[in-house]
C-alpha cells in the first residue's frame, strides 16, 4: 500500500481469499453460507454506528494506525470485495486482480490501481461504484414499499441507534438489487438514486414471490412491511430462497428491529415459520438472533428470559435428540459436525434437561483424568454449561486446566471463558482478581469477560471492578494497544437502560478517550446501550404478546 488509508487492500483481500481459497478446494464446506452469516454479519454491525469510518479511512496520527486495523478493513472491506466480485463476475475479477498484481509487483499500490485494472478487463466503471463503498462511511437500509402495480425504493444510512439525521444521511449509496423472482435472480439494477421506482415483475409480484438483495451479496440491509415478511416466511417462499437468502433474512429482521425499522414479532414469527429447517447456518442465526434478544431482556424480566429460552428448545431439542452429539466418522461432513454443536449448544444453554445430564457426564469424565472424553466440538458447550451452576469443586478444575502448561490452547481458553460463567459473586471476584494479580495475561482478558457478560452478576461486577480498578488497568494495558479499547467496548455496552447510560457517562468525562486510545469503542457501546434501551422500550408489548399467543409465556 502507499499509503495507511489503503490498508484494506492486504487486510479485505487477505479475508476475502480465505473464503475463496476454502470454497475452491472443499466446495461442501459451504464457506459462502457461513461467511453471510459471520463476516458479513460482523461488518454490518460494525458499521453501524454513527463513529464508525470509510473503509479508506485517513490516517493523520500515528495513535489513528492500530484504529485501521479493524472489522471495517477486514470484514466490511471483503464483503465489499465479494460484492464487486458477484457483479463483474469470477473471470473478470481474476484478470483484472491478476493485471493489477503484475502492474505494481515489487511496488505500492493504491485501491485507485485495483479500480482502473478491474474496469479495463470488465468494461464496467469500477470507480465510480466502488468508490463510494470505500470512501464513504456507513451503510443503507433499503426500505420496499408495494404500491399499487409498483415496487418503490428508498434508501437511507443504516444506524442501530435508529436515530438517523440529516448530516448522517448525506450518502447515496449506489446498490446492486439483485431482485429474485420466480423468474430468477435480476442483477442489472443499481439503484444509486434516494427512491426508485420499478414495475411490479411478472404481472403481480405483490402477490407472488420477490427478494431483494438475492443470496445476500450485497452490503446493505432491507425492510420489508409486515405483510411481505410474513410471505417471506411462508412455507411456497421458503424453496424458492437460498440459505444465504435465509441466513441474511433473519439476520436482517433482528438487527432492524433493534433499530426500529421493522417490529421485533416479525423476526420471530419468521423464526418460527422456519422451526423445521435443518440448515446449521439458518439455525444458528435465528438462534444467535434469539440471544440478543434474551441478552436484551436480562435485567427486564426472567419470565421473557425463561419463554425465549422454551422457544429455542422448540426449535431444537427434538433435532439435537434425533441425531444426536457422537463425532466417530472422520469423513462427516462438516455441515454435520457444525449441526450437531449447534443443536447441543443451543439445547444445553435453554436448559434441555437431556443434554444438562450428558454434560454433566461428560465433564465429570473429563475431570476424572479422561481428556478425550468431550470431543472438540462440545468443548464449549460442556465447560459454560459445566460453570454456569458449578461449585468451587467445579472452579478449581477450570482454573488448573487453565494453569497447567501442558493444557492445550483451546482447552485454556475454553477453561478461561468458564470461569467467568460462575455466577456467585465471591468466584467472581476471584477472577477478576486475577487479572491485575498477573496470574491472567492481559491479552487473555477477553476470554474471562466474554463469559461474565453472559450473565447479570458477571456484568455488574465486570464494571464495577473496571472503574474501581481504572488507573491500574490502563497502566497494564497501555494506550498504544487496542486491548484496553475493547475492554471499555465489552464492559460496557451489553448495559440496557439510560440508567446505565447515563452512568457511563458520568464515569468518562473527565477521562481523556482520545489520548487512551478508547473513544470510538466507548461512543459504539453509548450507542448500544441506547439502541437497546430504545429497542426494548418500544417492542415490550409486542414481544410479551407474541411468546404468550404462541404459547411460550403463560
Amino acid at each position: 500500500m502507499k499509503n495507511w488509508d489503503s490498508l484494506w487492500l492486504n487486510e479485505a483481500f487477505a479475508t476475502f481469499m480465505t473464503s475463496q481459497a476454502v470454497d475452491h478446494f472443499e466446495p461442501d464446506w459451504l464457506t459462502w453460507e457461513s461467511f453471510v452469516g459471520d463476516s458479513l454479519q460482523i461488518a454490518l454491525k460494525g458499521d453501524g454506528f454513527r463513529s464508525s469510518h470509510p473503509i479508506e479511512v485517513p490516517i493523520l496520527k500515528d495513535i489513528q494506525v492500530h484504529d485501521a486495523f479493524d472489522t471495517i478493513s477486514y470484514w466490511k472491506g471483503s464483503s465489499v470485495l465479494r460484492m464487486l466480485y458477484n457483479w463483474i463476475g469470477k473471470d473478470a475479477f481474476i484478470a483484472g486482480v491478476t493485471k493489477y498484481l503484475k502492474a505494481n509487483v515489487y511496488g505500492n499500490s493504491n485501491s485507485n490501481d485495483l479500480w482502473n485494472a478491474l474496469s479495463e478487463v470488465s468494461g464496467e466503471d469500477v470507480e465510480a461504484i466502488m468508490g463510494v463503498w470505500t470512501k464513504k462511511v456507513g451503510y443503507p437500509v433499503v426500505s420496499v414499499k408495494e404500491i399499487g402495480e409498483k415496487l418503490v425504493f428508498e434508501q437511507h444510512r443504516f444506524l442501530i441507534t435508529g436515530d438517523v439525521k440529516l448530516v448522517d444521511d448525506g450518502n447515496i449509496y449506489p446498490i446492486f438489487l439483485g431482485l429474485k423472482t420466480d423468474s430468477g435472480l435480476g442483477t442489472s439494477i443499481v439503484f444509486d438514486e434516494r427512491t426508485l421506482e420499478l414495475d411490479l415483475l411478472d404481472g403481480n409480484v405483490k402477490d407472488g414471490f420477490f427478494k431483494v438483495n438475492g443470496d445476500s451479496s450485497g452490503v446493505y440491509r432491507v425492510a420489508y412491511s409486515d405483510e411481505r415478511w410474513k410471505k417471506l416466511g411462508s412455507s411456497s417462499a421458503q424453496s424458492k430462497l437460498s440459505v444465504r437468502d435465509k441466513v441474511g433474512l433473519v439476520a436482517d429482521a433482528g438487527a432492524l428491529s433493534i433499530a426500529g425499522h421493522t417490529k421485533t414479532t416479525n423476526f420471530l414469527s419468521l423464526a418460527v415459520s422456519w422451526k423445521l429447517e435443518n440448515s446449521c447456518f439458518v439455525l444458528n442465526e435465528i438462534i444467535k438472533t434469539i440471544n440478543v434478544l434474551k441478552a436484551a431482556y436480562l435485567f427486564e424480566s426472567d419470565a421473557v428470559g425463561n419463554a425465549l429460552n422454551a422457544f429455542v428448545l422448540d426449535i431444537v431439542s427434538e433435532k439435537c435428540h434425533t441425531i444426536g452429539w457422537s463425532f466417530t466418522d472422520a469423513d462427516e461432513p462438516v455441515e454435520d459436525q457444525k449441526l450437531k454443536s449447534l443443536l447441543f449448544t443451543a439445547a444445553a444453554d435453554a436448559g434441555d434437561k437431556q443434554v444438562l445430564q450428558e454434560v454433566k457426564k461428560l465433564f465429570n469424565s473429563f475431570a476424572a483424568g479422561d481428556s478425550s472424553s468431550i470431543h472438540p466440538n462440545l468443548r464449549a458447550a460442556v465447560f459454560n454449561e459445566t460453570a454456569r451452576t458449578g461449585d468451587e469443586a467445579n472452579y478449581q478444575t477450570f482454573l488448573k486446566i487453565y494453569k497447567d502448561p501442558t493444557s492445550s490452547v483451546a482447552d485454556k481458553a475454553a477453561s478461561l471463558k468458564a470461569l467467568g460463567r460462575f455466577m456467585q459473586p465471591e468466584l467472581i471476584d476471584r477472577s477478576l482478581s486475577l487479572v491485575l494479580s498477573g496470574k491472567i495475561k492481559s491479552t487473555d482478558v477477553f476470554s474471562l469477560a466474554n463469559g461474565l457478560i453472559t450473565h447479570g452478576n458477571g456484568i455488574e461486577a465486570l464494571y464495577s471492578w473496571l472503574k474501581f480498578n481504572w488507573n491500574a488497568i490502563v497502566e497494564l494495558m497501555p494506550s498504544g494497544w487496542s486491548i484496553l479499547g475493547s475492554l471499555v467496548r465489552i464492559s460496557v455496552s451489553v448495559f440496557t437502560s439510560l440508567v446505565k447510560y447515563d452512568d457511563v457517562i458520568s464515569f468518562f468525562k473527565d477521562k481523556d478517550t482520545v489520548k487512551l486510545g478508547v473513544e470510538k469503542e466507548l461512543k459504539q457501546a453509548l450507542d448500544s446501550i441506547k439502541g437497546t434501551a430504545s429497542w426494548i422500550e418500544r417492542d415490550r408489548t409486542d414481544v410479551v404478546e407474541w411468546l404468550k399467543d404462541h404459547g411460550y409465556l403463560n
